[in-house]
Formats: structure tokens, sequence, C-alpha cells
């Protein structure tokens, strides 16, 4: 009886530290990936002025692989409201 209400008890404790963490960890995760959204557009329009197709394909990847994180990050954000 005695364990349980000690694995409740630190449980309680975690979901709390957590939801006091958890504000920060989403704004620090949003922005990281707007800017870096913005920094793969960014090397595109520098790939397509300089006419380098190579540079051009790595910087739409990078724009994919932003874009995906950024509606992951939706999807769990809304999943949490």
């Amino acid at each position: 009886m005695t364990y349980a209400k000690s694995v409740l008890t630190d449980k309680e404790k975690a979901e709390a530290k957590l939801s006091k963490m958890e504000p920060s960890f989403l704004k620090t995760t949003e922005e990281g990936i707007k800017s870096g959204l913005e920094a793969a557009k960014a090397q595109l329009a520098k790939a397509r002025e300089a006419g380098d197709i190579d540079a051009e394909v790595q910087a739409q990847s990078l724009i994919s692989e932003y874009a995906y994180k950024q509606a992951r990050f939706a999807e769990a954000k809304s999943e949490q409201e």
C-alpha cells in the first residue's frame, strides 16, 4: 500500500514538473521549426538565383523535412489541448 502511494506521488510530481516545463519547450520547438523553414526557403531562393540544381534539391528536401515537423508539431499540440 505504501509503495503504491509513493509511486502515485512520484507520478503526480513528474506530471506537475512536465506541465511547468511544457510551455517553454513547445515555444522553443515551434520557433526552431519556423526558423529552420525560413532558412531553407532562403537557401532555395539563393540556389535558384545561382542556378545550382543540387543546392535547390537540397533546399527543397529541407523544406519538406521542416513542413513535416511543422505538421507533426501542430498535431501534437492539438492533441494536447
